[in-house]
Order: structure tokens, then sequence, then C-alpha cells
């Protein structure tokens, strides 16, 4: 959630209606980017760890995307992998 005193990256903002998960206006930090594999995803939605959610539009994958490309909190690595994915 975007809160005072938080250092924000703007890259992509989301707000109430983007997503049901969304309740306040918020922001995607970037910085905290990972690649799991889907055995170790599944696993922990299994564990209880990950709780599964309504899937993301595609018009909000392509937001996370475009803000991705934005953002100078995530690697160049993430991006060049982002830069080879398409939403048709």
């Amino acid at each position: 959630s975007i809160k005072p005193g938080i250092i924000l990256d703007d890259s992509c903002i989301l707000r109430p209606g983007d997503h049901p998960f969304i309740e306040h206006d918020s922001f995607v930090d970037y910085r905290y980017t990972r690649l799991e594999t889907a055995q170790h995803v599944e696993g922990r939605i299994n564990d209880g760890v990950f709780v599964l959610k309504e899937p993301c539009s595609p018009e909000l994958i392509r937001r996370l995307i475009q803000g991705a490309m934005k953002s100078r909190r995530i690697s160049r690595e993430f991006k060049k992998i982002l830069e080879s994915t398409t939403l048709d």
C-alpha cells in the first residue's frame, strides 16, 4: 500500500478496482522480483504459504510488465526476460 514515508516506486500504481485483491492505492515494488520454479510455487500453495487469488486481467499484466520496464528497481536480467514476453 502507498503510505506516507514509504519510498515509492511509481512505475506501476495499482488502485482499487484494478484487481479484487487491491483494496488501497498500492504500488509494485519491483526490487523484490525473483524467479521461482512452478514446482516451488505449487509447493508454497499446498503448504498454505501462498494463497491463490483471482487471475489478473491481460490489461493488468500488460501494466505490470510496462511498469517493470520503466522501473529502476528491477534488474536488467528480469527486464531481458520480460522483453521477450508477448501477450496476445
